[in-house]
C-alpha cells in the first residue's frame, strides 16, 4: 500500500542497471507506478554496458529516460559525474512522489567504458583503457576535491583513518 492510501511520505527508491530497462517486470512496474501515481523513484545506474554489450545494441529508443516518459512520468532527471547533481534530481523526485504527483526516474547515464572492471572478468582489451577513464571520471574523487576546495573537507580527512 502506498504513501498515498496510507497519508504518509514514505516513498520508495528502486536502484538498478542499464541492463534491467530490457525486462518485461521493469516495463510493467514504470506502467503501474505511473497508472496508480505512487510514490516510487526509480534510479537508473546507467554505465551504458550490460555484463559485456554496449547498451546502444540492446536499447532502442534512445534512452531509458525516454522509456519512463512513454508510461506518463512527468520528469527525467539525468545526472552524470557530479555528486550534487544526482542529490538535487533525488529531492526533486522525492518531494514529487510526496506531493502526490507520481513516480520520476533518475537516469544517472556514465560515459562508455566506465566501470573499472567486467563483472567477473576482464573485459578483453578494453580494460586498461576503462580503467584509466573510471579514474579521471571518478565521481567520488570529484566530490572529494569539491568539499576540500570549499572548505569543507580537511585534507587529513580526506585521507580517511
Amino acid at each position: 500500500m502506498s504513501c498515498v492510501y496510507r497519508k504518509t511520505d514514505s516513498v520508495v527508491v528502486c536502484f538498478f542497471g542499464d541492463a534491467a530497462a530490457n525486462i518485461g517486470a521493469f516495463h510493467e512496474s514504470l506502467n503501474m507506478a505511473a497508472v496508480m501515481k505512487l510514490p516510487v523513484v526509480w534510479v537508473c545506474e546507467n554505465n551504458q554496458y550490460g555484463l559485456s554489450t554496449c547498451i546502444c545494441r540492446t536499447l532502442a529508443g534512445g534512452s531509458i529516460g525516454l522509456r519512463a516518459a512513454a508510461y506518463g512520468h512527468d520528469r527525467l532527471h539525468r545526472g552524470r559525474h557530479n555528486v550534487v547533481e544526482v542529490l538535487d534530481a533525488a529531492r526533486s523526485a522525492i518531494d514529487r512522489a510526496r506531493e502526490g504527483r507520481g513516480p520520476s526516474l533518475i537516469e544517472a547515464v556514465h560515459l562508455p567504458l566506465v566501470r573499472p572492471r567486467g563483472f567477473g572478468q576482464p573485459l578483453l582489451s578494453d580494460e586498461g583503457r576503462r580503467s584509466t577513464q573510471w579514474a579521471a571520471k571518478c565521481p567520488i574523487k570529484h566530490y572529494t576535491a569539491m568539499l576540500l576546495e570549499q572548505g569543507i573537507l580537511s585534507e587529513d580527512a580526506a585521507q580517511g583513518p
